[in-house]
């Protein structure tokens, strides 16, 4: 400020405070700009955590937050009615000897310090005349540091175990930076051997018949419109199909099954044997019945014949005056 000049005494004290406005406004807007940029320095992180559940290997944290969330948030409730009744207790009780815990927002706040660095505010060691004060105090570390604390880790240990033995049990789950490496290989391939999208071609793929196997040919069926096919050329579908053969958990399996398809495969063989076996019995049965009933047509055959030579022509002067009665057999089977 210009103190030295012929300006009237007045005007320098309110340029002076006017100065002291401006940098109060100053500092008020950048104290608001900082707090913006810590929300949105939270808010990046927090959704940069959550991308991390794209890949299973990093995704413990949200997989185990998602899995524990549901039975931390029924603990809650029991761990706020502990909590707010023992700072309502020492509020009450202590609060007039402490400053620490003249209200209730002061009494949490020393309560939440010293689980967070015991034994912080509640020290045994203090009031050693008042036995309340020493029982509110075991009361107060037994209740939320050896239990409430211990419930938490174990909910969320639990859900953490959950999320391993999940990762394990799941056959497509590969190292991180093979499937990075894997993605990249895939952007070559699609620039290279101009491969259609995956989001288009699994939808055209899932068009198809069940009884339809996915080849080559199949492939090259597969159009994006009436008349461009999804792949150039036979080649290229033909290679599209190699190199997603390279990967076990796409294709059969060879490894001999357990549990309850070991019994089912068990049971269709026993039933198999017995099939193959009762088959041969009907065989076995089939043909001695065929061959007493080819016996019995050659001896029909052969009373046919004899019956035929007896009945053929003679010469007329060498016919009987009568002929001869039939027999009875003869008789019968004529009849």
């Amino acid at each position: 400020l210009p103190w030295a000049t012929d300006v009237a005494y007045s005007d320098k004290k309110d340029d002076y405070l006017a100065a002291f406005d401006s940098v109060g406004t100053e500092i008020a807007f950048n104290e608001s700009v900082d707090s913006v940029s810590m929300i949105v320095a939270l808010v990046v992180l927090v959704r940069s955590i959550s991308c991390t559940a794209a890949h299973p290997r990093i995704a413990l944290l949200t997989s185990t937050v998602t899995k524990a969330i549901n039975d931390f948030l029924h603990f809650l409730i029991i761990c706020l009615v502990v909590y707010l009744g023992l700072a309502f207790v020492a509020t009450w009780r202590f609060g007039a000897k402490r400053e620490d815990l003249s209200t209730l927002a002061k009494t949490c706040q020393t309560m939440f310090d010293s689980l967070l660095g015991p034994p912080g505010a509640f020290t045994l060691y203090d009031n050693k005349e008042n036995l309340e004060y020493t029982y509110f105090v075991l009361l107060y570390w037994l209740s939320l540091f050896f239990f409430m604390l211990n419930f938490i880790l174990a909910i969320i240990v639990d859900a953490y175990a959950k999320v391993v033995e999940e990762n394990e049990a799941l056959e497509v789950e590969q190292s991180v930076w093979y499937d990075v490496a894997a993605s990249l290989r895939i952007c070559y391939f699609r620039w290279r051997k101009q491969w259609p999208k995956h989001t288009q071609l699994i939808k055209k793929i899932e068009g198809l018949p069940r009884s339809q196997p996915v080849t080559s040919v199949a492939l090259m069926s597969l159009a994006s419109n009436e008349t461009k096919p999804l792949f150039k050329n036979p080649d290229h579908a033909q290679h599209w199909m190699e190199y997603y053969a390279r990967y076990d958990f796409l294709g059969f399996t060879t490894d001999e099954p357990e549990g309850p398809q070991q019994e089912v495969l068990d049971r269709l063989e026993e039933m198999t044997l017995q099939t193959k076996t009762r088959f041969k019995c009907i065989e076995k049965v089939t043909e001695d019945k065929i061959g007493a009933l080819d016996r019995k047509l050659d001896k029909v055959l052969d009373a046919l014949n004899a019956i035929r030579d007896r009945q053929a022509p003679t010469p007329r002067s060498a016919l009987p005056d009568s002929l001869p009665e039939a027999s009875r057999p003869e008789r019968d089977f004529m009849e």
